[in-house]
Parts: structure tokens; C-alpha cells; sequence
């Protein structure tokens, strides 16, 4: 019988691979999440992308603030602090 002409068999590690995939498909990505992992350049990221595309974050001045303050940013954070609390 000739192997290439067979059908290779199902690999297990494969099917776990594809449902987490699935799983990550339908969850929503929040600010919390990455708040919650310690991924703060990555929430300075996330919400950068929502302030460009305009996608609604409760506070998100204060967020950005708080991300780029546990990033080591401690003059952005400034900086987005004052220019919060002069706009209200």
C-alpha cells in the first residue's frame, strides 16, 4: 500500500488545539482582561486601537493613565492625567 496515498489519522493534540481556538473566538476582548494578566503595554495598545477607532470605554483616559504608570511610562501617565482632569 502506498502511505502518501492514505489517510493520515487524527491527531489528538490537534482537536485540543482547534476547540481553544474556538473558545477564543467568541470571547471579547476588555480592558480588565489585560489588566488582570499584568499586560499593560498590551492595554496601552487595546486602548489606543478604541480611542483611534472610537469604540466606546468607560474612562478610558483614566485607564490608559493607570496602564502606562504599571508600564514604567510614568510621564505619559502623567500626561494623560493632567490633560483628563483640565478637560472636566
Amino acid at each position: 500500500m502506498i502511505l502518501s496515498r492514505t489517510k493520515a489519522a487524527d491527531d489528538p493534540k490537534k482537536k485540543g488545539a482547534t476547540q481553544a481556538q474556538d473558545k477564543n473566538k467568541n470571547k471579547s476582548v476588555e480592558v480588565e482582561d489585560f489588566i488582570a494578566e499584568r499586560d499593560y503595554t498590551g492595554a496601552i495598545a487595546y486602548l489606543e486601537f478604541c480611542r483611534q477607532s472610537e469604540k466606546e470605554v468607560k474612562d478610558l483616559d483614566l485607564w490608559l493613565a493607570f496602564a502606562a504608570f504599571h508600564a514604567g511610562d510614568y510621564q505619559r501617565a502623567s500626561d494623560v492625567r493632567i490633560s483628563y482632569f483640565n478637560y472636566e
